[in-house]
């Protein structure tokens, strides 16, 4: 969102599963409906899949 100002709180859970896996949960919460509605109409959505896309390529790398 282009106006400062807005507030998000974001957290990361990070639970072990079986296999040697890790399975991430992750929770945003906004201060409106608003600045969440805004954040998703910024490209928000893409840009995380597309982090956790290239995390997914680093870890594959780093465990080679």
């Amino acid at each position: 969102m282009p106006e400062k100002g807005h507030v998000v709180l974001q957290t990361a859970r990070f639970e072990e599963l079986p296999g040697n896996r890790t399975k991430l949960v992750s929770q945003s919460v906004f201060q409106s409906i608003a600045d969440r509605d805004g954040m998703l109409q910024s490209g928000l959505e893409e840009g995380v899949n597309d982090s956790y896309d290239r995390l997914d390529e680093l870890l594959e790398k780093m465990q080679k």
